[in-house]
């Protein structure tokens, strides 16, 4: 007697687990919001034909995150030879948590409605400057050609490292040693 009340405390306890996963489970098949279910093919009943199931995934918004340096200063010597800081200093930091990052664009507006050179031998004037990136001279915008000198990676969250070169005109002494503002770069960035 003792085997059947237990066998149908069991019957009971798994009746009513069931019962209770039915009324508290998520739906296996739940939408999430902004995704569109795919289309469905039937399989009819009793055949042996195959139905298919198309999985894509897409972000709404690329979320990506990436800290650019605010200030660099360069040295100056008295040919007015430009050095920056390496490329392992000068950098685009991207966040852990990011989409891999590129740089799509870059702006640079010389102080003094000055001039950019394709050439250090351009530099003749005081109004003139030269400025590099991975020996790609810039220009005031768009430099496709020096953001593809940047070891920029289509997979992890690398910082982009930046080799920068330049040249001005003349510096004097005193003016090098109090600090003169050459440019503002303007950086693009998009996810990978």
């Amino acid at each position: 007697m003792s085997k059947m009340t237990n066998l149908k405390k069991g019957v009971v306890g798994v009746c009513a687990a069931t019962m209770l996963a039915g009324m508290c489970a998520v739906p296996a098949f739940a939408v999430v919001p902004d995704v569109t279910p795919g289309s469905n093919e039937t399989v009819a009943s009793g055949s042996a034909a195959a139905a298919k199931t198309e999985i894509s995934a897409k972000t709404d918004a690329a979320q990506i995150s990436a800290t650019v340096p605010t200030a660099v200063v360069a040295s100056v010597d008295a040919a007015g030879a430009l050095t920056f800081p390496d490329s392992t200093a000068f950098v685009i930091t991207v966040g852990n948590d990011s989409w891999p990052v590129k740089v799509s664009a870059l702006d640079v507006a010389v102080e003094n409605s000055g001039a950019l050179q394709t050439s250090e031998a351009g530099v003749d004037a005081a109004d003139k400057l030269y400025l590099a990136i991975g020996g790609k001279h810039l220009t005031a915008s768009g430099n496709g050609d020096a953001i593809a000198s940047l070891a920029q990676t289509t997979a992890g969250t690398a910082d982009i490292g930046i080799a920068m070169t330049g040249k001005m005109y003349n510096p004097t002494y005193s003016a090098a040693t109090t600090g003169l503002k050459l440019a503002t770069l303007t950086w693009t960035l998009a996810a990978v």
